[in-house]
């Protein structure tokens, strides 16, 4: 083999070790985003959040009454990760299950819910939580 070869071999090597190196160091210092898990007695709070924290809200629902929770996404304050419903443990009908909400924080603001049948004019409950980031 050429000098030169050889030269680009032994950089190439170099660059995939330095990456593995900062990979691991990633997933062992924890250099995740925060996870901070919201239910009904948080409602009306205020969190100091860093942007990309990650905020799971857990609610319970109804759907099989027409019980939903309803939101508008203002992609400034949050982004979606994920929203589904849980079913109950026990599944007797008419049983309500868990609305499950994945935020990712984006910026300062509030993320408000509203409970109600989307036919009805006035929700019978509603959730918020705002957001200070620092």
């Amino acid at each position: 083999m050429n000098q030169k070869r050889i030269s680009t071999i032994a950089s190439i090597a170099v660059i995939m070790a330095v990456a593995l190196i900062l990979g691991v160091f990633y997933l062992i210092s924890g250099d995740r985003a925060e996870e901070i898990d919201l239910g009904p007695e948080d409602n009306g709070r205020i969190l100091n959040v860093s942007m990309g924290t990650v905020v799971i809200i857990k609610l319970p629902e109804n759907p099989s009454t027409g019980y939903r929770w309803q939101y508008a996404v203002n992609e400034n304050i949050a982004e979606v990760m994920d929203d589904n419903y849980i079913d109950p443990e026990d599944p007797i009908p008419g049983r309500g299950g868990t609305r499950m909400l994945k935020l990712r924080v984006a910026g300062s603001g509030e993320f408000a819910m509203d409970y109600g049948r989307p036919w009805e004019n006035q929700p019978i409950d509603h959730f918020s939580v705002s957001f200070l980031c620092g």
